[in-house]
């Protein structure tokens, strides 16, 4: 969460809204303890919105304070080209929702976008994409600019290809897949790719961290005391690995034995392809 805040700020981000709803108290008091300021607007969902209900209640609560809402997953980095970023802005001026694509195949798992003259014209399902399984082809990485003057209020859950960027009644600009850098969390197996991925990426001038203006020295200093090619250790007890797995130590009361691929947390261990 610091992260994505220190990102968005970056971005110069007047106003950073965080819809909660599992863990809400303890992310309240999280932001309570950072002091973060007024800029960090916490919206409680005591029921799941979907992402397009999430967008209306904010339409409904903030009507008319502000005219451009930045859409984007707290599991997700996605650094656009200066460029690509400044004519999404300019875009947004002319079209409901400005988005930003992935190349992707389909070993991610990810639907596809049709795109014609950086225009959406069809969502395929990936059941039903007829490639072959190394082939590239784009997806919605999950941000986007939504222009709020262009949008009717809708009220309660609903999709967000539907009462949002329904391409089917609208124009969704989709900008271009080029020149991006993407760093995606979501799920257990990208959470322990891109960890490795942000390691290996340490010793370069240019990673994660520079990208989000965090002092790279600091974690130089930390990349030596828990990275060693195969486990990133997070914990402050020692680990043996005999059969050389890969893993990810996140939290351990004492040493830790490896004897899969995964990630551990404490006697709970999780494993990954």
């Amino acid at each position: 969460m610091d992260y994505q805040i220190t990102y968005l700020r970056n971005l110069k981000i007047k106003r950073i809204f965080i819809n909660t709803h599992h863990l809400s108290n303890q992310i309240n008091e999280y932001i309570k303890q950072k002091e973060y300021g007024r800029d960090i607007i916490l919206l409680h969902e005591p029921v799941l919105l979907k992402s397009g209900g999430t967008i209306h209640n904010l339409l409904k609560l903030k009507k008319g304070a502000f005219s451009k809402l930045l859409v984007l997953n707290s599991d997700q980095f996605y650094f656009p080209h200066p460029e690509i970023w400044e004519r999404a802005c300019i875009e947004s001026s002319r079209h409901t929702a400005v988005l930003f694509p992935l190349n992707c195949s389909l070993k991610d798992g990810y639907n596809e976008l049709v795109v014609k003259d950086n225009l959406l014209q069809e969502i395929i399902n990936i059941k039903n994409i007829q490639k072959n399984k190394n082939d590239s082809y784009l997806t919605f990485s999950g941000m986007g600019i939504i222009n709020m003057d262009r949008l009717t209020y809708v009220p309660g859950v609903s999709n967000f290809w539907e009462t949002v960027a329904n391409y089917k009644s609208d124009q969704i600009f989709i900008t271009s897949a080029r020149d991006y850098h993407y760093y995606d969390f979501g799920t257990s197996q990208r959470y322990f790719e891109t960890c490795f991925k942000v390691a290996d990426e340490f010793d370069s001038q240019v990673n994660l961290f520079s990208r989000l203006g965090i002092a790279g020295p600091i974690m130089t200093g930390q990349k030596s005391d828990c990275y060693d090619k195969k486990v990133l250790n997070f914990s402050k007890f020692p680990f043996s690995n005999p059969q050389n797995y890969q893993a990810i130590i996140l939290k351990s009361n004492q040493k830790t034995i490896i004897n899969s691929t995964g990630l551990y947390f404490n006697e709970l261990i999780d494993e990954v392809v």
